[in-house]
């Protein structure tokens, strides 16, 4: 069976979509390791604030 015109098109338009997929995919992946990191940098400074903050209060500073 060989493909006719309409049928190498619509393969066309498909491998296009799922290239379009992967690559939307593949960038809110992105997004989404770049949000855990900032949230996980927010935890660590706010611990060592918290960290600090206590320390000080320890001392008789707070």
């Amino acid at each position: 069976m060989s493909l006719g015109v309409p049928d190498s098109g619509k393969i066309l338009l498909l491998v296009k979509k799922l290239r379009f997929l992967i690559k939307v995919n593949i960038s809110i992946h992105e997004i989404l390791i770049n949000f855990q990191d900032n949230w996980q940098d927010l935890i660590h400074l706010g611990r060592s604030q918290a960290k600090g903050d206590r320390a000080k209060f320890d001392a008789g500073a707070g």
